[in-house]
């Protein structure tokens, strides 16, 4: 398993939330229980940015039309029917959060398109 960094740890435990890009792929690092989770940035039903949602329990909520996926498997909970969240392996080295990727990278949405 190839691994990319991708961020401090201690950036993402004190702010939460954090967005990044990882091999044409838009990231967010998120706390859940006090260990670092790497997520899809983006909702798969309606393109909407998951930093702007909020956290429930272990879902992370669309701002956009609330449906709720679980942070660690991905699943849906909760809204219109949709694709499966991309979740990704995370390790944290020397203070550094890495990500595993697997298949070919999809370019990164651009924020406004």
């Amino acid at each position: 398993m190839a691994w990319t960094d991708v961020g401090d740890a201690a950036t993402v435990r004190r702010v939460g939330m954090v967005e990044v890009e990882a091999a044409g792929r838009a990231l967010l690092l998120l706390m859940l229980r006090g260990a670092v989770h790497a997520i899809d940035a983006v909702c798969p039903h309606n393109q909407a940015w998951f930093a702007m949602g909020r956290i429930e329990g272990d879902c992370i909520a669309c701002p956009r039309h609330q449906g709720l996926f679980d942070i660690t498997t991905g699943e849906q909970r909760r809204g219109p029917a949709c694709p499966t969240l991309g979740v990704y392996p995370v390790r944290v080295q020397a203070g550094r959060v890495q990500v595993a990727l697997a298949g070919d990278p999809e370019p990164a949405p651009q924020h406004g398109a």
